[in-house]
């Protein structure tokens, strides 16, 4: 089987469909590297137990071991999870979750023999109600770090054998910026060269944070990153560390947002913030309770499963960019519903995948084969050419050419003007935060990909503007030409290509690290007001609900906790709202806003505005100006204002309404409603039953999926049902209607229909 994009992959076999204690109701799934051979063990809910799996080849279905029961009289205390310990006596699995098996472990060998759970630990030393537990060596001998219910702290101590334990180090996180009662969730060990780093996630404290371990296994400093300081996630659930291009980049998944962040890990514990994108229409992990990752010759890939029906696959760029290479939807030969573990493993040039679910019994086995992997990094200055095999390429300043070679290649643009020239294979082109001209010389339309979710906002086709050619098309979008010359020269149109130009949405991450932020820095609980000066300031709010002004100049401004009201006055402003409730006003400029998580409010004021308005029921004005609106997750409502504007309703049952000027506005995933007045306006319904009036004007109106009713009122409209069981109603002048796919219903109305 073939994925829709850039790499290959098949079912292999799904274990165990038929329910047994063994295969029903599967929290976890981990794979052990033990004398040489790869062994999957599997967790369930309690009244259950382990059980393991041997596995010989990624392409082979995988063969049960044995089974082992959970011991008598345990309670239940949170979703059971194992984790591997290898020491140097031998492979162990530890419990996690399950009241009274704190000090027990059983072992595990190479033929995949779980040998029974016997004490490990001594019970006065291991404490009870933890969250984690692991395990790391340095050359002072091997170490344990763990960590409990309710408390933000993490407890390093060293084996000194016959299950004794000597305590090392213990640290607290003293922060405003952590809750009182949150955990850590998921601590994992992480070398980066000489330096061993632990890595920590907390789903109520909501945030990432990281310690340096020295070689005595004491921990040191590092740094937190919480979710209110710009990053926008939501509830973190899973993190996993992998390397690519020779950097080292943690990739966290956070379940309350449905999102996936990327940060890169610096030796000091630095976490710089590289990329942020939300499960949307293309995906499949919304409320993301899964992550996995693999590497092979340097490439690093991730897999994420939530809990609509489905895996989404991702290379990550050079630049800490998460690529999306395809997306795999539950079937009835998988068990891919409410995905509840995934398990990944290199092996042999391609990737064992083990996919577990909450509703349906049994394991989805998957092999997925990325082919020969080739150059992964970022290409020389000048026209550099890539491998025989797979590249990943990215340009540099200097670069001006960059050809792929045989394979299929990954050619990424970025900050200047290029030639791509991708040869033999199934090649994916990508512009990134472009500015210039990118010609891309060879692309088969059937065949190659061209990616445009890097470019800026730009969600649509309908953004951009199409130009053909008689060698293939010009696309231009803002400050970026994309020159398409097709293979065989033909002439190439806006029917060539789809939505699936932007198979993911990148937000625009702050400017701030969070790893510069002192305690000192840190707001007050308690709403304040600021006010900016006449230059261009960095306005910082607390966790309270305050009241910013930011002035003359171009400013920064962010609300962070709190219901808070920030007006960025003259001057082109980015304002963001973060967390709570918002009330945003851009003022005169050419402003930038998130609302970010709440029901915000924002104000774009005059001048061609930018309005995100993110989770939440929000209400966005664009008000004068040219101005662009994204509603983001949650049942929006947008209103133009005066200007020729583009309103985005993105998913929720939205309402979208611009009675001035000659407009753009599309519905996006649920149930909407698009109002436009006097004007030539496009309208696009998207998913769902949408409603569509279009005013007095020479209008288009498409209804797209679902049972939808189109208005086209005055003026020579254009009406296309799409899909579904439609209503029409084309009103007064000499309309154009055609019904698509559906039984429909068509009123011409008066005028020469």
């Amino acid at each position: 089987m073939r994925g829709q994009d850039m790499v290959a992959y098949r079912l292999v076999a799904t274990y165990g469909a038929a329910p047994t204690r063994w295969t029903t109701n599967i929290t976890d799934l981990t794979l052990a590297l033990v004398d040489g051979r790869v062994i999957l063990t599997v967790t369930t809910q309690p009244g259950g137990g382990l059980s393991s799996f041997a596995i010989s080849d990624p392409g082979q279905p995988l063969q049960l071991v044995d089974n082992l029961p959970y011991l008598s009289g345990l309670t239940y205390r949170a979703t059971p999870r194992t984790s591997v310990l290898a020491l140097e006596g031998g492979t162990q699995l530890y419990q996690l979750g399950l009241g009274g098996a704190e000090p027990f472990a059983s072992p595990l060998d190479g033929s995949g023999d779980l040998g029974g759970f016997a004490r490990l630990f001594n019970p006065a030393q291991i404490g009870t109600r933890l969250t984690e537990l692991g395990h790391f060596s340095t050359p002072s001998g091997d170490f344990i770090y763990s960590a409990r219910i309710g408390e933000a702290a993490i407890s390093v101590r060293k084996l000194l054998g016959d299950g004794q334990l000597g305590n090392v180090s213990t640290l607290r996180l003293n922060s405003t910026l952590v809750p009182e009662g949150a955990s850590l969730d998921r601590i994992i060990a992480v070398d980066l060269g000489s330096q061993k780093i632990l890595v920590a996630i907390s789903g109520l404290g909501n945030f990432i944070s990281t310690h340096l371990v020295g070689a005595d296994g004491s921990l040191g400093a590092g740094a937190l990153h919480g979710g209110a300081i710009g990053t926008g996630f939501n509830t973190p659930t899973a993190v996993e560390a992998v390397r690519t291009a020779g950097a080292t980049f943690l990739v966290m998944a956070a379940q309350g947002s449905s999102s996936l962040s990327v940060f890169q890990l610096q030796a000091d514990g630095r976490l710089i913030a590289r990329d942020h994108v939300i499960d949307e229409l293309t995906t499949r992990f919304q409320s993301v309770t899964a992550l996995a990752t693999a590497e092979i010759d340097g490439r690093a890939f991730v897999f994420a499963g939530g809990r609509d029906g489905g895996i989404s696959v991702f290379t990550l760029q050079p630049d800490g960019r998460l690529l999306h290479l395809t997306t795999i939807a539950d079937s009835h030969d998988m068990t891919l519903a409410h995905v509840t573990a995934i398990e990944a493993r290199a092996m042999d040039g391609r990737i064992a995948l083990f996919v577990a679910s909450g509703t349906e019994p049994g394991i989805t086995q998957l092999v997925f084969d990325p082919g020969a992997i080739g150059f992964t990094g970022i290409a020389a200055a000048g026209s550099p050419t890539g491998t025989d095999g797979n590249d990943l390429m990215m340009s540099r300043p200097g670069t001006i050419w960059m050809g792929g070679g045989p394979g299929d290649d990954i050619l990424i643009a970025t900050s200047e003007s290029i030639a791509l020239l991708g040869g033999p294979g199934a090649d994916v082109f990508v512009a990134a935060n472009f500015k210039g001209r990118i010609a891309i010389r060879d692309y088969e339309v059937g065949i190659d990909r061209l990616d445009l979710s890097q470019l800026g906002m730009v969600r649509s086709t309908w953004q951009l503007r199409f130009v053909p050619q008689s060698y293939g098309v010009k696309i231009f979008y803002g400050e970026a030409v994309i020159d398409i010359f097709s293979k065989g020269g033909r002439t190439l149109g806006p029917a060539d290509f789809g939505n699936d130009l932007f198979a993911i949405t990148h937000y625009n991450l702050p400017p701030l690290d969070p790893a510069k932020i002192a305690p000192s820095d840190t707001p007050s609980t308690i709403g304040r007001y600021h006010f900016g000066g006449t230059g261009h300031d960095v306005i910082q709010g607390g966790q309270g609900s305050d009241f910013i002004s930011g002035g003359p100049g171009n400013d920064r401004i962010f609300g962070f906790a709190g219901h808070d009201t920030i007006n960025g006055d003259q001057g082109n402003d980015m304002l963001r709202g973060h967390a709570g409730n918002d009330s945003l006003s851009g003022g005169p400029g050419r402003d930038t806003l998130f609302g970010d998580q709440g029901n915000d409010t924002l104000r774009g004021g005059a001048g061609p505005d930018l309005l995100y308005g993110g989770p939440g029921d929000d209400l966005l004005m664009g008000e004068e100006g040219n101005d662009t609106l994204y509603g983001g997750a949650g049942h929006d409502t947008l209103i133009g204002g005066r200007g020729n504007d583009t309103l985005h309703g993105q998913a929720g049952n939205d309402l979208l309404q611009d009675m001035q000027g000659n407009n753009v506005l599309i519905g996006g995933g649920g149930h909407d409603t698009l109002i436009a007045g006097p004007g030539n306006d496009k309208l696009h319904g998207g998913a769902g039953r949408d409603s569509l009036v279009g005013g007095n004007g020479n209008d288009l109106l498409e209804g797209g999926a679902g049972n939808d009713r189109l208005f086209g009122g005055g003026g020579r409209d254009t009406l296309l049902g799409g899909g579904g069981n439609d209503y029409m109603d084309g009103g007064p002048g000499n309309d154009r209607m055609l019904g698509g796919a559906g039984n429909d219903r068509m009123f011409g109305g008066q005028g020469n229909d």
